[in-house]
């Protein structure tokens, strides 16, 4: 299963709180280039994400590529929006497609459709009808993975942990493909996660590792707990990004 890495979607894109009600999404949306310059990255873990936050914030736009033991996923996803803009590919034995734009997740596994000629579903949670049954079963077991992802992919997950974590050692800089970035190596507790299962299992909590570019951008983000890995990797910030919702005559009605 997928860690959820605790801050970079819907920390990214800038969500908090309650979300607004979904609604019929723009058909594209594409944000202008971005130039990053150097910023100081401060040594403690809350005034270091709130560096972070703004730079991704301005960035505008993002891939991330997930590695989770066999599982794969990438994203490319709008950080300057009020609600999760993205598009999603989790690539396991049938590849899964979504789109999240204004509030509402289009969903297709490959090799499969919702009903004759529509691959996709439009999900909203509270819309999802409940007969029949195993159609129901099949777009909630869908929707949940995608929201997985989501979290898997956006920002605001690894850095949540961060913000409520430790450092374990002193930051150090480096080169990551080539690119001088910071390394912070950290622990948080199960306490402090929103999963209350680690605490009650005993365990220590999760450990992570962050590498930050000299533009206070993430590009790389590990979180650990006992033998699962889960890791996101960052490239192409401010790079143009279209997303768009299916053409409405593939889309299911659920009706």
């Amino acid at each position: 299963m997928l860690l959820p890495l605790l801050t970079l979607a819907l920390g990214l894109t800038g969500c908090s709180g309650e979300s607004p009600a979904p609604q019929d999404p723009p058909s594209s949306a594409v944000p202008p280039t971005a130039q990053f310059g150097s910023v100081t990255l401060p040594e403690d873990p809350g005034p270091l994400v709130d560096t972070i936050t703004k730079q991704v914030k301005a960035a505008g736009s993002v891939h991330a590529d997930i590695v989770s033991g066999d599982e794969r996923g990438s994203a490319d996803l709008r950080t300057d929006s009020v609600l999760p803009m993205m598009t999603v590919t989790i690539n396991d034995a049938s590849p899964t497609h979504a789109v999240v734009l204004g509030g509402v997740v289009y969903a297709r596994t490959e090799g499969s459709e919702v009903e004759p000629g529509r691959p996709w579903a439009r999900l909203v949670r509270q819309e999802i009808p409940t007969a029949p049954q195993e159609v129901a079963a099949m777009l909630t077991t869908l929707l949940n993975q995608i929201e997985q992802a989501l979290k898997q992919v956006s920002a605001d997950t690894g850095l949540g942990l961060v913000r409520d974590g430790v450092f374990t050692r002193d930051a150090s800089s480096e080169k990551l493909d080539g690119v001088p970035v910071r390394r912070y190596d950290g622990t948080t507790s199960g306490e402090k996660l929103p999963d209350k299962k680690v605490a009650k299992s005993g365990l220590d909590g999760i450990g992570w590792t962050l590498w930050v570019g000299e533009d206070g951008l993430p590009r790389k983000f590990s979180a650990s707990l006992k033998s699962a890995v889960s890791t996101v990797t960052y490239s192409k910030w401010g790079s143009p990004v279209t997303v768009a919702a299916p053409p409405a005559n593939q889309v299911s009605s659920l009706d």
